[in-house]
């Protein structure tokens, strides 16, 4: 949890940041604070929460016990924090209204939400129900979460491919995975890959447990089979044969060419 300073200004600059359907009785809101001076602020405890007199229907409002929306390791009763330069903190609201669609009795709600230290605050419109009203529950302002360290897949992909393959048939062929890094390398998990012939992809999961753990060097084959579509016209195709790592970016791909015939 990032420190707050002993001698800092609490944080202001609330402002309405989204909203999230869960289902078709619950809304999440986010309400968001962004540190927008060259020092620390601090943060803490729940916005409140205004709701005007009259409107379609009642509004209860309660706090989020043991928030679950807080990032690992925050409190999810909300503690004090210190808010760096640039980054944004975040509260999760959320809405329950059992309304009765058959009828139409949807309606909307301006609200208004201030922080907890200062003067800072924001409106923003929640989607209620007349007559039977709405219940919202209000979390704690979190921190932003440390951004996670993606890592990259240390191997080469060379395709071994039939000369030739049958259209509106499938085809086996083998994908060998070679370790380029200076260390033992081990799948954290079985990653998704993807062929792609003919502009076409096909998707699986790597069956990556039995390769163990792969020496500097050393590669492991997988078997793959594709199916070609019979529409296929003769000629030659280039697969192309791609390991989804981390970053979500084809880091590890392997090509080749084959011939398609009927």
């Amino acid at each position: 949890m990032p420190p707050a300073p002993k001698v800092a200004r609490p944080c202001g600059d609330l402002h309405y940041a989204g909203t999230l359907g869960v289902n078709s009785v619950t809304d999440v809101y986010y309400l968001a604070v962004r540190n927008r001076t060259s020092h620390t602020c601090t943060l803490e405890g729940r916005p409140g929460i205004v709701v005007p007199p009259g409107g379609p229907g009642p509004l209860s409002v309660s706090a989020t016990v043991n928030d679950p929306a807080v990032p690992p390791g925050f409190p999810p009763q909300g503690a004090r924090f210190g808010l760096r330069p640039g980054q944004t903190a975040r509260v999760v609201l959320w809405v329950v209204r059992p309304c009765d669609h058959a009828r139409g009795s949807e309606a909307r709600r301006t609200l208004r939400a201030f922080l907890p230290f200062g003067d800072a605050q924001t409106t923003f419109t929640i989607a209620t129900c007349r007559d039977v009203g709405s219940s919202m529950s209000v979390g704690v302002f979190a921190p932003p979460e440390p951004p996670a360290r993606r890592r990259t897949w240390p191997l080469r992909a060379t395709l071994e491919l039939p000369g030739h393959v049958t259209a509106g048939r499938t085809f086996s062929y083998r994908v060998q995975l070679t370790n380029e890094s200076r260390r033992p390398f081990r799948f954290p998990y079985c990653p998704t890959y993807a062929a792609r012939l003919n502009g076409r992809d096909r998707f699986g999961a790597l069956n990556c447990k039995p390769m163990g753990t792969l020496a500097p060097g050393e590669h492991a084959t997988f078997e793959m089979q594709r199916f070609v579509t019979a529409k296929l016209p003769t000629r030659r195709y280039e697969l192309l044969w791609t390991l989804m790592d981390e970053t979500l970016k084809d880091g590890v791909a392997g090509r080749g060419n084959l011939r398609v015939e009927h």
